[in-house]
């Protein structure tokens, strides 16, 4: 059996959360860990005509259901991210109606003057785009559609008349200039030169955006002008950031560290010295080392393997194309992997054969442990290991369905820290002494953690305490 360590101010120990007293663990989300690159993945587009066609497709119908809660709804709803609908398609729609409109949409889009072009051109030049390039074209893109969808709404009878649009749109130019965005990109002489081009576009994108967005505060305000901004101007940035859906389901972790000895450790975590480190004993199973909690919900407990992080360079690439999971495979195949002559594309070989996707999705699931579990070198310090959920059917979404329970036994002692109150280090000690007396338990250990200067580092002593029997303080 092996031993982790995880640091806790005495806020999240005695205070707000009483999580010594309830014996809870909390699964944090990336965006509440500490560092700002937690779950980024370098993420690339690179296929054929037939998966970029179905991925413009796909922004064009996510495009179209949020333009639509927009004029329907107006400021009655607040629109957000939520509503883009990524993991939705087009093969199932309520009412032929709605499925008609949308295929008005698509055909205009496709008819615009040199599109199909641009997406052959995409798919023959085998290239590793990335974030600021896909932004580039979808700004694009983007422009052109708020002007073709509502030309399909007036024609289906869903508005009367054009909305208000700053200017006319040369559209011919726009599609050019995206052609000659793919034609910079195979003629640059490194990846860093073409990002490095696409960042600078995109600076300038910010810049107008930025500009557009203070002058239509004058036209309207409130939840009306957060929607408008949405689907008028921060659609293309939010979908691209939605697109992580298709690839993983969400993700929480808890962290613990595998040695109490680094100093700058317990400044960070342990309350500035002033909190507690836990020592959790683990289960073996196999090569693992596991711990055994219970969901808040449901019934019954899950054996979660600790997780060792690794400190790398920088994170590896993700292939957009050749990770999509997140759909029923017959629904992965429709939408993304066939064009509408039944031809499949080459960027479905990873999956196998109809009803043999075993080893795809087990090359899958190793591939997303991989990958967050990798931080920068920088955090080398911390010699982290991770308890991680994957949450695909949202069971964990609700922050307070993420503090899961741990078995008292599986804490086998408790380390305070150099700066601990002495009123502190007494409230904790009761909590456990009590504790034991409800599990039968005398074996529970205390130690005080102090400076070591023939290590140079942080030590831990024993602190000899009697355990008080039942009916004792």
């Amino acid at each position: 059996m092996a031993e982790f360590f995880r640091f806790r101010s005495i806020n999240a120990l005695l205070g707000e959360y009483q999580e010594l007293e309830k014996q809870t663990i909390y699964f944090a989300s990336p965006e509440q860990l500490n560092d700002p690159m937690e779950g980024f993945r370098d993420i690339v587009w690179s296929g054929d005509e037939i998966v970029w066609t179905n991925f413009f497709k796909h922004y064009v119908f996510c495009l179209h259901r949020n333009y639509l809660l927009f004029i329907k709804y107006r400021d009655s709803i607040k629109l957000d991210s939520g509503n883009i609908p990524i993991l939705e398609g087009w093969n199932e729609f309520p009412t032929p109606l709605e499925e008609s409109l949308f295929d008005d949409i698509w055909h205009n889009f496709l008819n615009l003057p040199r599109m199909r072009e641009v997406i052959v051109a995409m798919g023959n030049a085998k290239l590793k785009i990335r974030y600021n390039q896909i932004a580039c074209y979808l700004r694009v893109i983007h422009s052109l559609l708020l002007t073709e969808i509502p030309k399909s709404y007036i024609k289906h009878g869903l508005i009367s008349k054009m909305p208000q649009l700053p200017e006319e749109l040369p559209v011919k130019m726009l599609i050019k200039g995206i052609l000659a965005w793919v034609k910079l990109a195979e003629k640059a002489s490194s990846e860093e030169e073409l990002d490095q081009a696409f960042f600078f576009s995109d600076m300038i994108d910010n810049n107008q955006r930025l500009i557009q967005q203070y002058n239509s505060q004058m036209i309207c305000t409130g939840i009306l002008g957060e929607n408008n901004q949405l689907v008028s101007f921060d659609f293309p940035k939010i979908y691209i950031g939605q697109l992580e859906r298709l690839l993983w389901p969400e993700w929480y972790t808890a962290c613990f560290m595998k040695s109490y000895h680094n100093s700058s450790v317990w400044g960070n975590y342990g309350d500035n010295h002033k909190g507690a480190c836990l020592i959790f004993e683990t289960v073996k199973t196999g090569e693992l080392n596991n711990l055994e909690l219970n969901r808040k919900t449901g019934s019954g407990s899950i054996t979660i393997p600790f997780y060792e992080v690794r400190y790398a360079d920088r994170p590896g690439e993700i292939d957009f194309f050749r990770t999509i999971c997140r759909l029923p495979v017959a629904a992965l195949r429709k939408l993304w992997y066939t064009d509408q002559d039944g031809n499949i594309s080459e960027c479905a070989a990873h999956i196998g054969s109809d009803g043999d996707e075993s080893a795809w999705r087990k090359n899958y699931w190793d591939n997303f442990f991989r990958d967050i579990t990798i931080k920068t070198k920088d955090w080398a310090y911390e010699q982290e290991y991770r308890l991680i959920l994957s949450d695909s059917l949202g069971e964990f979404s609700e922050a307070n369905n993420r503090e899961l329970t741990y078995n008292f036994n599986s804490l086998k002692g408790i380390i305070f820290g150099i700066k601990i109150s002495d009123e502190d280090r007494l409230k904790i000690i009761d909590v456990v002494q009590r504790k034991c007396r409800e599990n039968n338990r005398t074996d529970f250990k205390f130690f005080q953690a102090h400076y070591s200067s023939e290590n140079g580092d942080i030590r831990k002593s024993p602190i000899q305490l009697p355990f008080a029997k039942h009916g004792d303080r």
